[in-house]
C-alpha cells in the first residue's frame, strides 16, 4: 500500500467518523409542533382553548409560529404563554414574548431567550389560545393551520421541524365504534397487523374512499391498521346520510384520520339515532343491528362490531375468529361487496408476488401471495356482505 493511498484511507476514515458523530449530535430527532388533542369538539358558544405544544425537542432558543383559521367560525380572545423558554433553560434566564391576534383569521406568537443562555430540551406546551364559536348552532369544520412555524437554535440557524396542522368542530356529534378486519387479526394477541402502514406505501397516505377522500400527506400514524369508512343512516335501509374516512387502530378502535388518532369520529349530523355502517377496501362491509345513539357528548364506550355476531345486521354477516372475536370477511379484493371468482381471476391472479398497497393483499401483509388465496379467498368464497 502506498503511502499516498494509506493517506486517503485515512481521510475517508476520519471524514466517516466525523460524519457519525455529527449525526449522533444532531438530527436525531426531529421537533414536531401541533395542536394538542387535535381535533377539538365544540358544542357551545362559551369560551374555549387549545394548546400548541412541542415535542421531541433538541434545542430550542426561539420560536415564530403564525396560525391561520376561520375567523367567521371562530373568535380568538386571548394567547397565554407559559413562558415556555425561560422556564426550561438556565435559571434566573428571561425571555422576551409577543402575540398579535389583533387581525381576524390570524394569530402571530413569537418568543426569544434574552441574552445567550443554554437551549431549552424538554418538550411541553408553547402557548394557549382562548376562543369561542362565533355563530350559534352552525356545524363547521376548522382548520387550525401552520402558515409560518419557525425553530431557532442560539446561533439563530433553523431547526428542521414537523409540523401538525389543528382542526376545530363546530356543533359536531360524536362516534365510538371498534371493529376488526379478519385479515390482519391475530387470535394469539386479539389485535391486528400494522404491516401494510410499516411498510409506508405512498398510496396509503391517502383514503380509497371517494365519499370522503382525504389526503394525510405522510405515513400513517403508529398503531393505524389501514382506513375505513365510517357511514351513517337513519333507517336500516335508508340512504347515507354521512360518510367520512377514518384510521383502524391495531385494537379494533375507528378513530378521526388525524395525526394524535385518539380522537372519537367527528359526525355532521344532528343528534338522534342512526345505523352505523363500517366499509373496508378488501373485506365485506358491515352495518350495526341496530340504531346507535349520535350526539354532541363523547360515548362512554365503542359500539362493539367485535364481541358478538348480533352486534352486526343481517345473517352471519361477520366471521367469527375465536370463541369470543368476530370480524369483517376478508377476500373482497375488488371491493364489490361479494368474494368471488372476480376477486380470483381479476384481482389475486394478476397481482400474485407483487409488493404493494393492493386488493389481493386481503392479509393486509403488504404483499399478494398464497396465504391470501388459501386463508381469505378460498373459505369465504361465496360470502356477500349484509348491508342493505
Amino acid at each position: 500500500m502506498t503511502i499516498i493511498m494509506k493517506y486517503h484511507i485515512e481521510r475517508v476514515v476520519l471524514f466517516l467518523f466525523l460524519l457519525l458523530f455529527a449525526s449522533g449530535v444532531h438530527g436525531q430527532t426531529v421537533p414536531v409542533v401541533s395542536m394538542e388533542d387535535s381535533p377539538h369538539f365544540v358544542a357551545d358558544q362559551s369560551i374555549h382553548q387549545f394548546n400548541i405544544r412541542i415535542d421531541d425537542l433538541t434545542e430550542l432558543f426561539a420560536f415564530s409560529i403564525e396560525l391561520s383559521y376561520d375567523p367567521t367560525a371562530i373568535q380568538v380572545l386571548g394567547v397565554f404563554s407559559f413562558d415556555f423558554l425561560s422556564t426550561s433553560s438556565t435559571s434566573g434566564s428571561r425571555t422576551v414574548q409577543y402575540s398579535d391576534y389583533s387581525t381576524p383569521g390570524k394569530l402571530i406568537v413569537d418568543e426569544a431567550i434574552l441574552g445567550v443562555t443554554p437551549e431549552t430540551s424538554t418538550s411541553g406546551v408553547l402557548f394557549t389560545v382562548f376562543y369561542r364559536a362565533v355563530q350559534f348552532g352552525v356545524q363547521k369544520e376548522v382548520p387550525i393551520d401552520f402558515t409560518v412555524c419557525l425553530l431557532r437554535d442560539e446561533y439563530n440557524n433553523p431547526l428542521t421541524r414537523t409540523v401538525h396542522d389543528g382542526l376545530i368542530y363546530l356543533w359536531y356529534g360524536r362516534a365510538k365504534v371498534k371493529v376488526f378486519l379478519e385479515g390482519p387479526y391475530s387470535s394469539a394477541t386479539n389485535s391486528m397487523s400494522t404491516a401494510v402502514r410499516d411498510a409506508d406505501f405512498a398510496a396509503q397516505q391517502t383514503s380509497p374512499f371517494s365519499q370522503d377522500p382525504i389526503a394525510f400527506g405522510e405515513q400513517l400514524p403508529v398503531g393505524v391498521v389501514d382506513w375505513v369508512l365510517f357511514e351513517l343512516r337513519q333507517t336500516a335501509t335508508g340512504s347515507i346520510v354521512e360518510s367520512r374516512s377514518c384510521f383502524l387502530k391495531s385494537d379494533g378502535n375507528v378513530v378521526a384520520a388525524t395525526a394524535a388518532a385518539n380522537v372519537d369520529i367527528p359526525c355532521g349530523v344532528p343528534s338522534g339515532n342512526y345505523y352505523i355502517v363500517i366499509r373496508h377496501r378488501n373485506h365485506l362491509a358491515v352495518q350495526s343491528a341496530s340504531a346507535v345513539p349520535i350526539g354532541t357528548t363523547s360515548p362512554t364506550s365503542p359500539y362493539d362490531f367485535t364481541t358478538s355476531m348480533s352486534n352486526a345486521y343481517g345473517s352471519n354477516a361477520m366471521k367469527q375468529l375465536t370463541t369470543t372475536s368476530y370480524g369483517l370477511y376478508a377476500g373482497d379484493g375488488d371491493g364489490s361487496g361479494r368474494v368471488n371468482a372476480t376477486d380470483l381471476v381479476g384481482v389475486w391472479v394478476p397481482q400474485n408476488g407483487q409488493l404493494g398497497l393492493l386488493g389481493g393483499d386481503c392479509n393486509l401483509s403488504s404483499r399478494v401471495n398464497a396465504t391470501d388465496l388459501i386463508q381469505c379467498w378460498f373459505p369465504n368464497n361465496g360470502r356477500a356482505t349484509q348491508v342493505p
